[in-house]
């Protein structure tokens, strides 16, 4: 009878370890899957053509990223790495001078640099280039995986003296209610136009848009509203420089 009831308690506390050890059905954590990385990077480039001309004239592109947490909240303060990602005989820098810059992300997650091609480069036939942007901590604990970045495609194309239809620049200014410029506005555009652009200490913006664009531009900033709430540019085919705005405190 001993013996039975040994064996009884032998066995209920095997039983009762591998009912403890029984694991879950959720799936562990795909650290090398999109949904592993706290931080989504992705840039855009405006112009994303840029014609280059007999004239030795510098040709230039706004470079925009978004840095995004995985719950779609900006990711604030984040150094953002660009630069020329291939190799070639066509070499650009950046507002600074050099090959590459860093800038951090503001309260929204946008950071800005200006590409620009030399009038050195002369350059014989269509190239595309890809600039990338980078952030070398993606935000996790295990960092074995970290980096995230954007490759950014820029196409250069050459039309000799031609001045192509596709680079009409339009811009304005935001001022407040008193007068005052009013940087760090975000410049939103509809219609397929990459944005946004951030208005800078004077007030002003720019952007190029395509030949014929037509399209709506939207002003937001926190803390403000606007008038107009948004401007309807139609048809534009020479440069407009009279779209601006006003900012009123809320």
């Amino acid at each position: 009878m001993k013996k039975y009831i040994i064996l009884i308690l032998i066995i209920s506390i095997g039983v009762f370890a591998i009912t403890s050890c029984k694991r879950s059905g959720v799936n562990d954590p795909d650290m090398t899957g999109p949904a592993g990385f706290r931080i989504i990077l992705s840039g855009t480039a405006n112009p994303s053509t840029l014609y280059t001309t007999d004239n030795g004239s510098l040709v230039s592109s706004i470079v925009t990223v978004r840095a995004l947490n995985n719950d779609g909240s900006p990711a604030v303060n984040k150094n953002i790495i660009f630069e020329q990602y291939v190799d070639s005989n066509i070499y650009g820098y950046f507002d600074n001078n050099y090959s590459s810059a860093v800038g951090i992300t503001d309260g929204q997650g946008y950071v800005q640099k200006t590409f620009k091609i030399p009038y050195s480069n002369y350059i014989q036939g269509d190239f595309t280039i890809m600039l990338k942007v980078t952030l070398s901590d993606d935000g996790r604990i295990d960092n074995s995986l970290s980096g995230v970045y954007d490759l950014i495609p820029l196409k250069l194309i050459s039309r000799g003296g031609e001045t192509p239809e596709g680079d009409i620049q339009i811009c304005g200014r935001v001022v407040t209610s008193e007068g005052s410029a009013l940087d760090g506005v975000y410049i939103n555009f509809t219609q397929g136009v990459a944005g946004p652009v951030i208005t800078r200490a004077s007030g002003s913006w720019d952007i190029l848009v395509p030949y014929g664009w037509t399209g709506y531009v939207i002003p937001t900033k926190p803390g403000y509203s606007f008038s107009p709430g948004t401007y309807l540019v139609e048809n534009v085919k020479s440069p407009r420089s009279d779209i601006n705005f006003t900012a009123i405190a809320d």
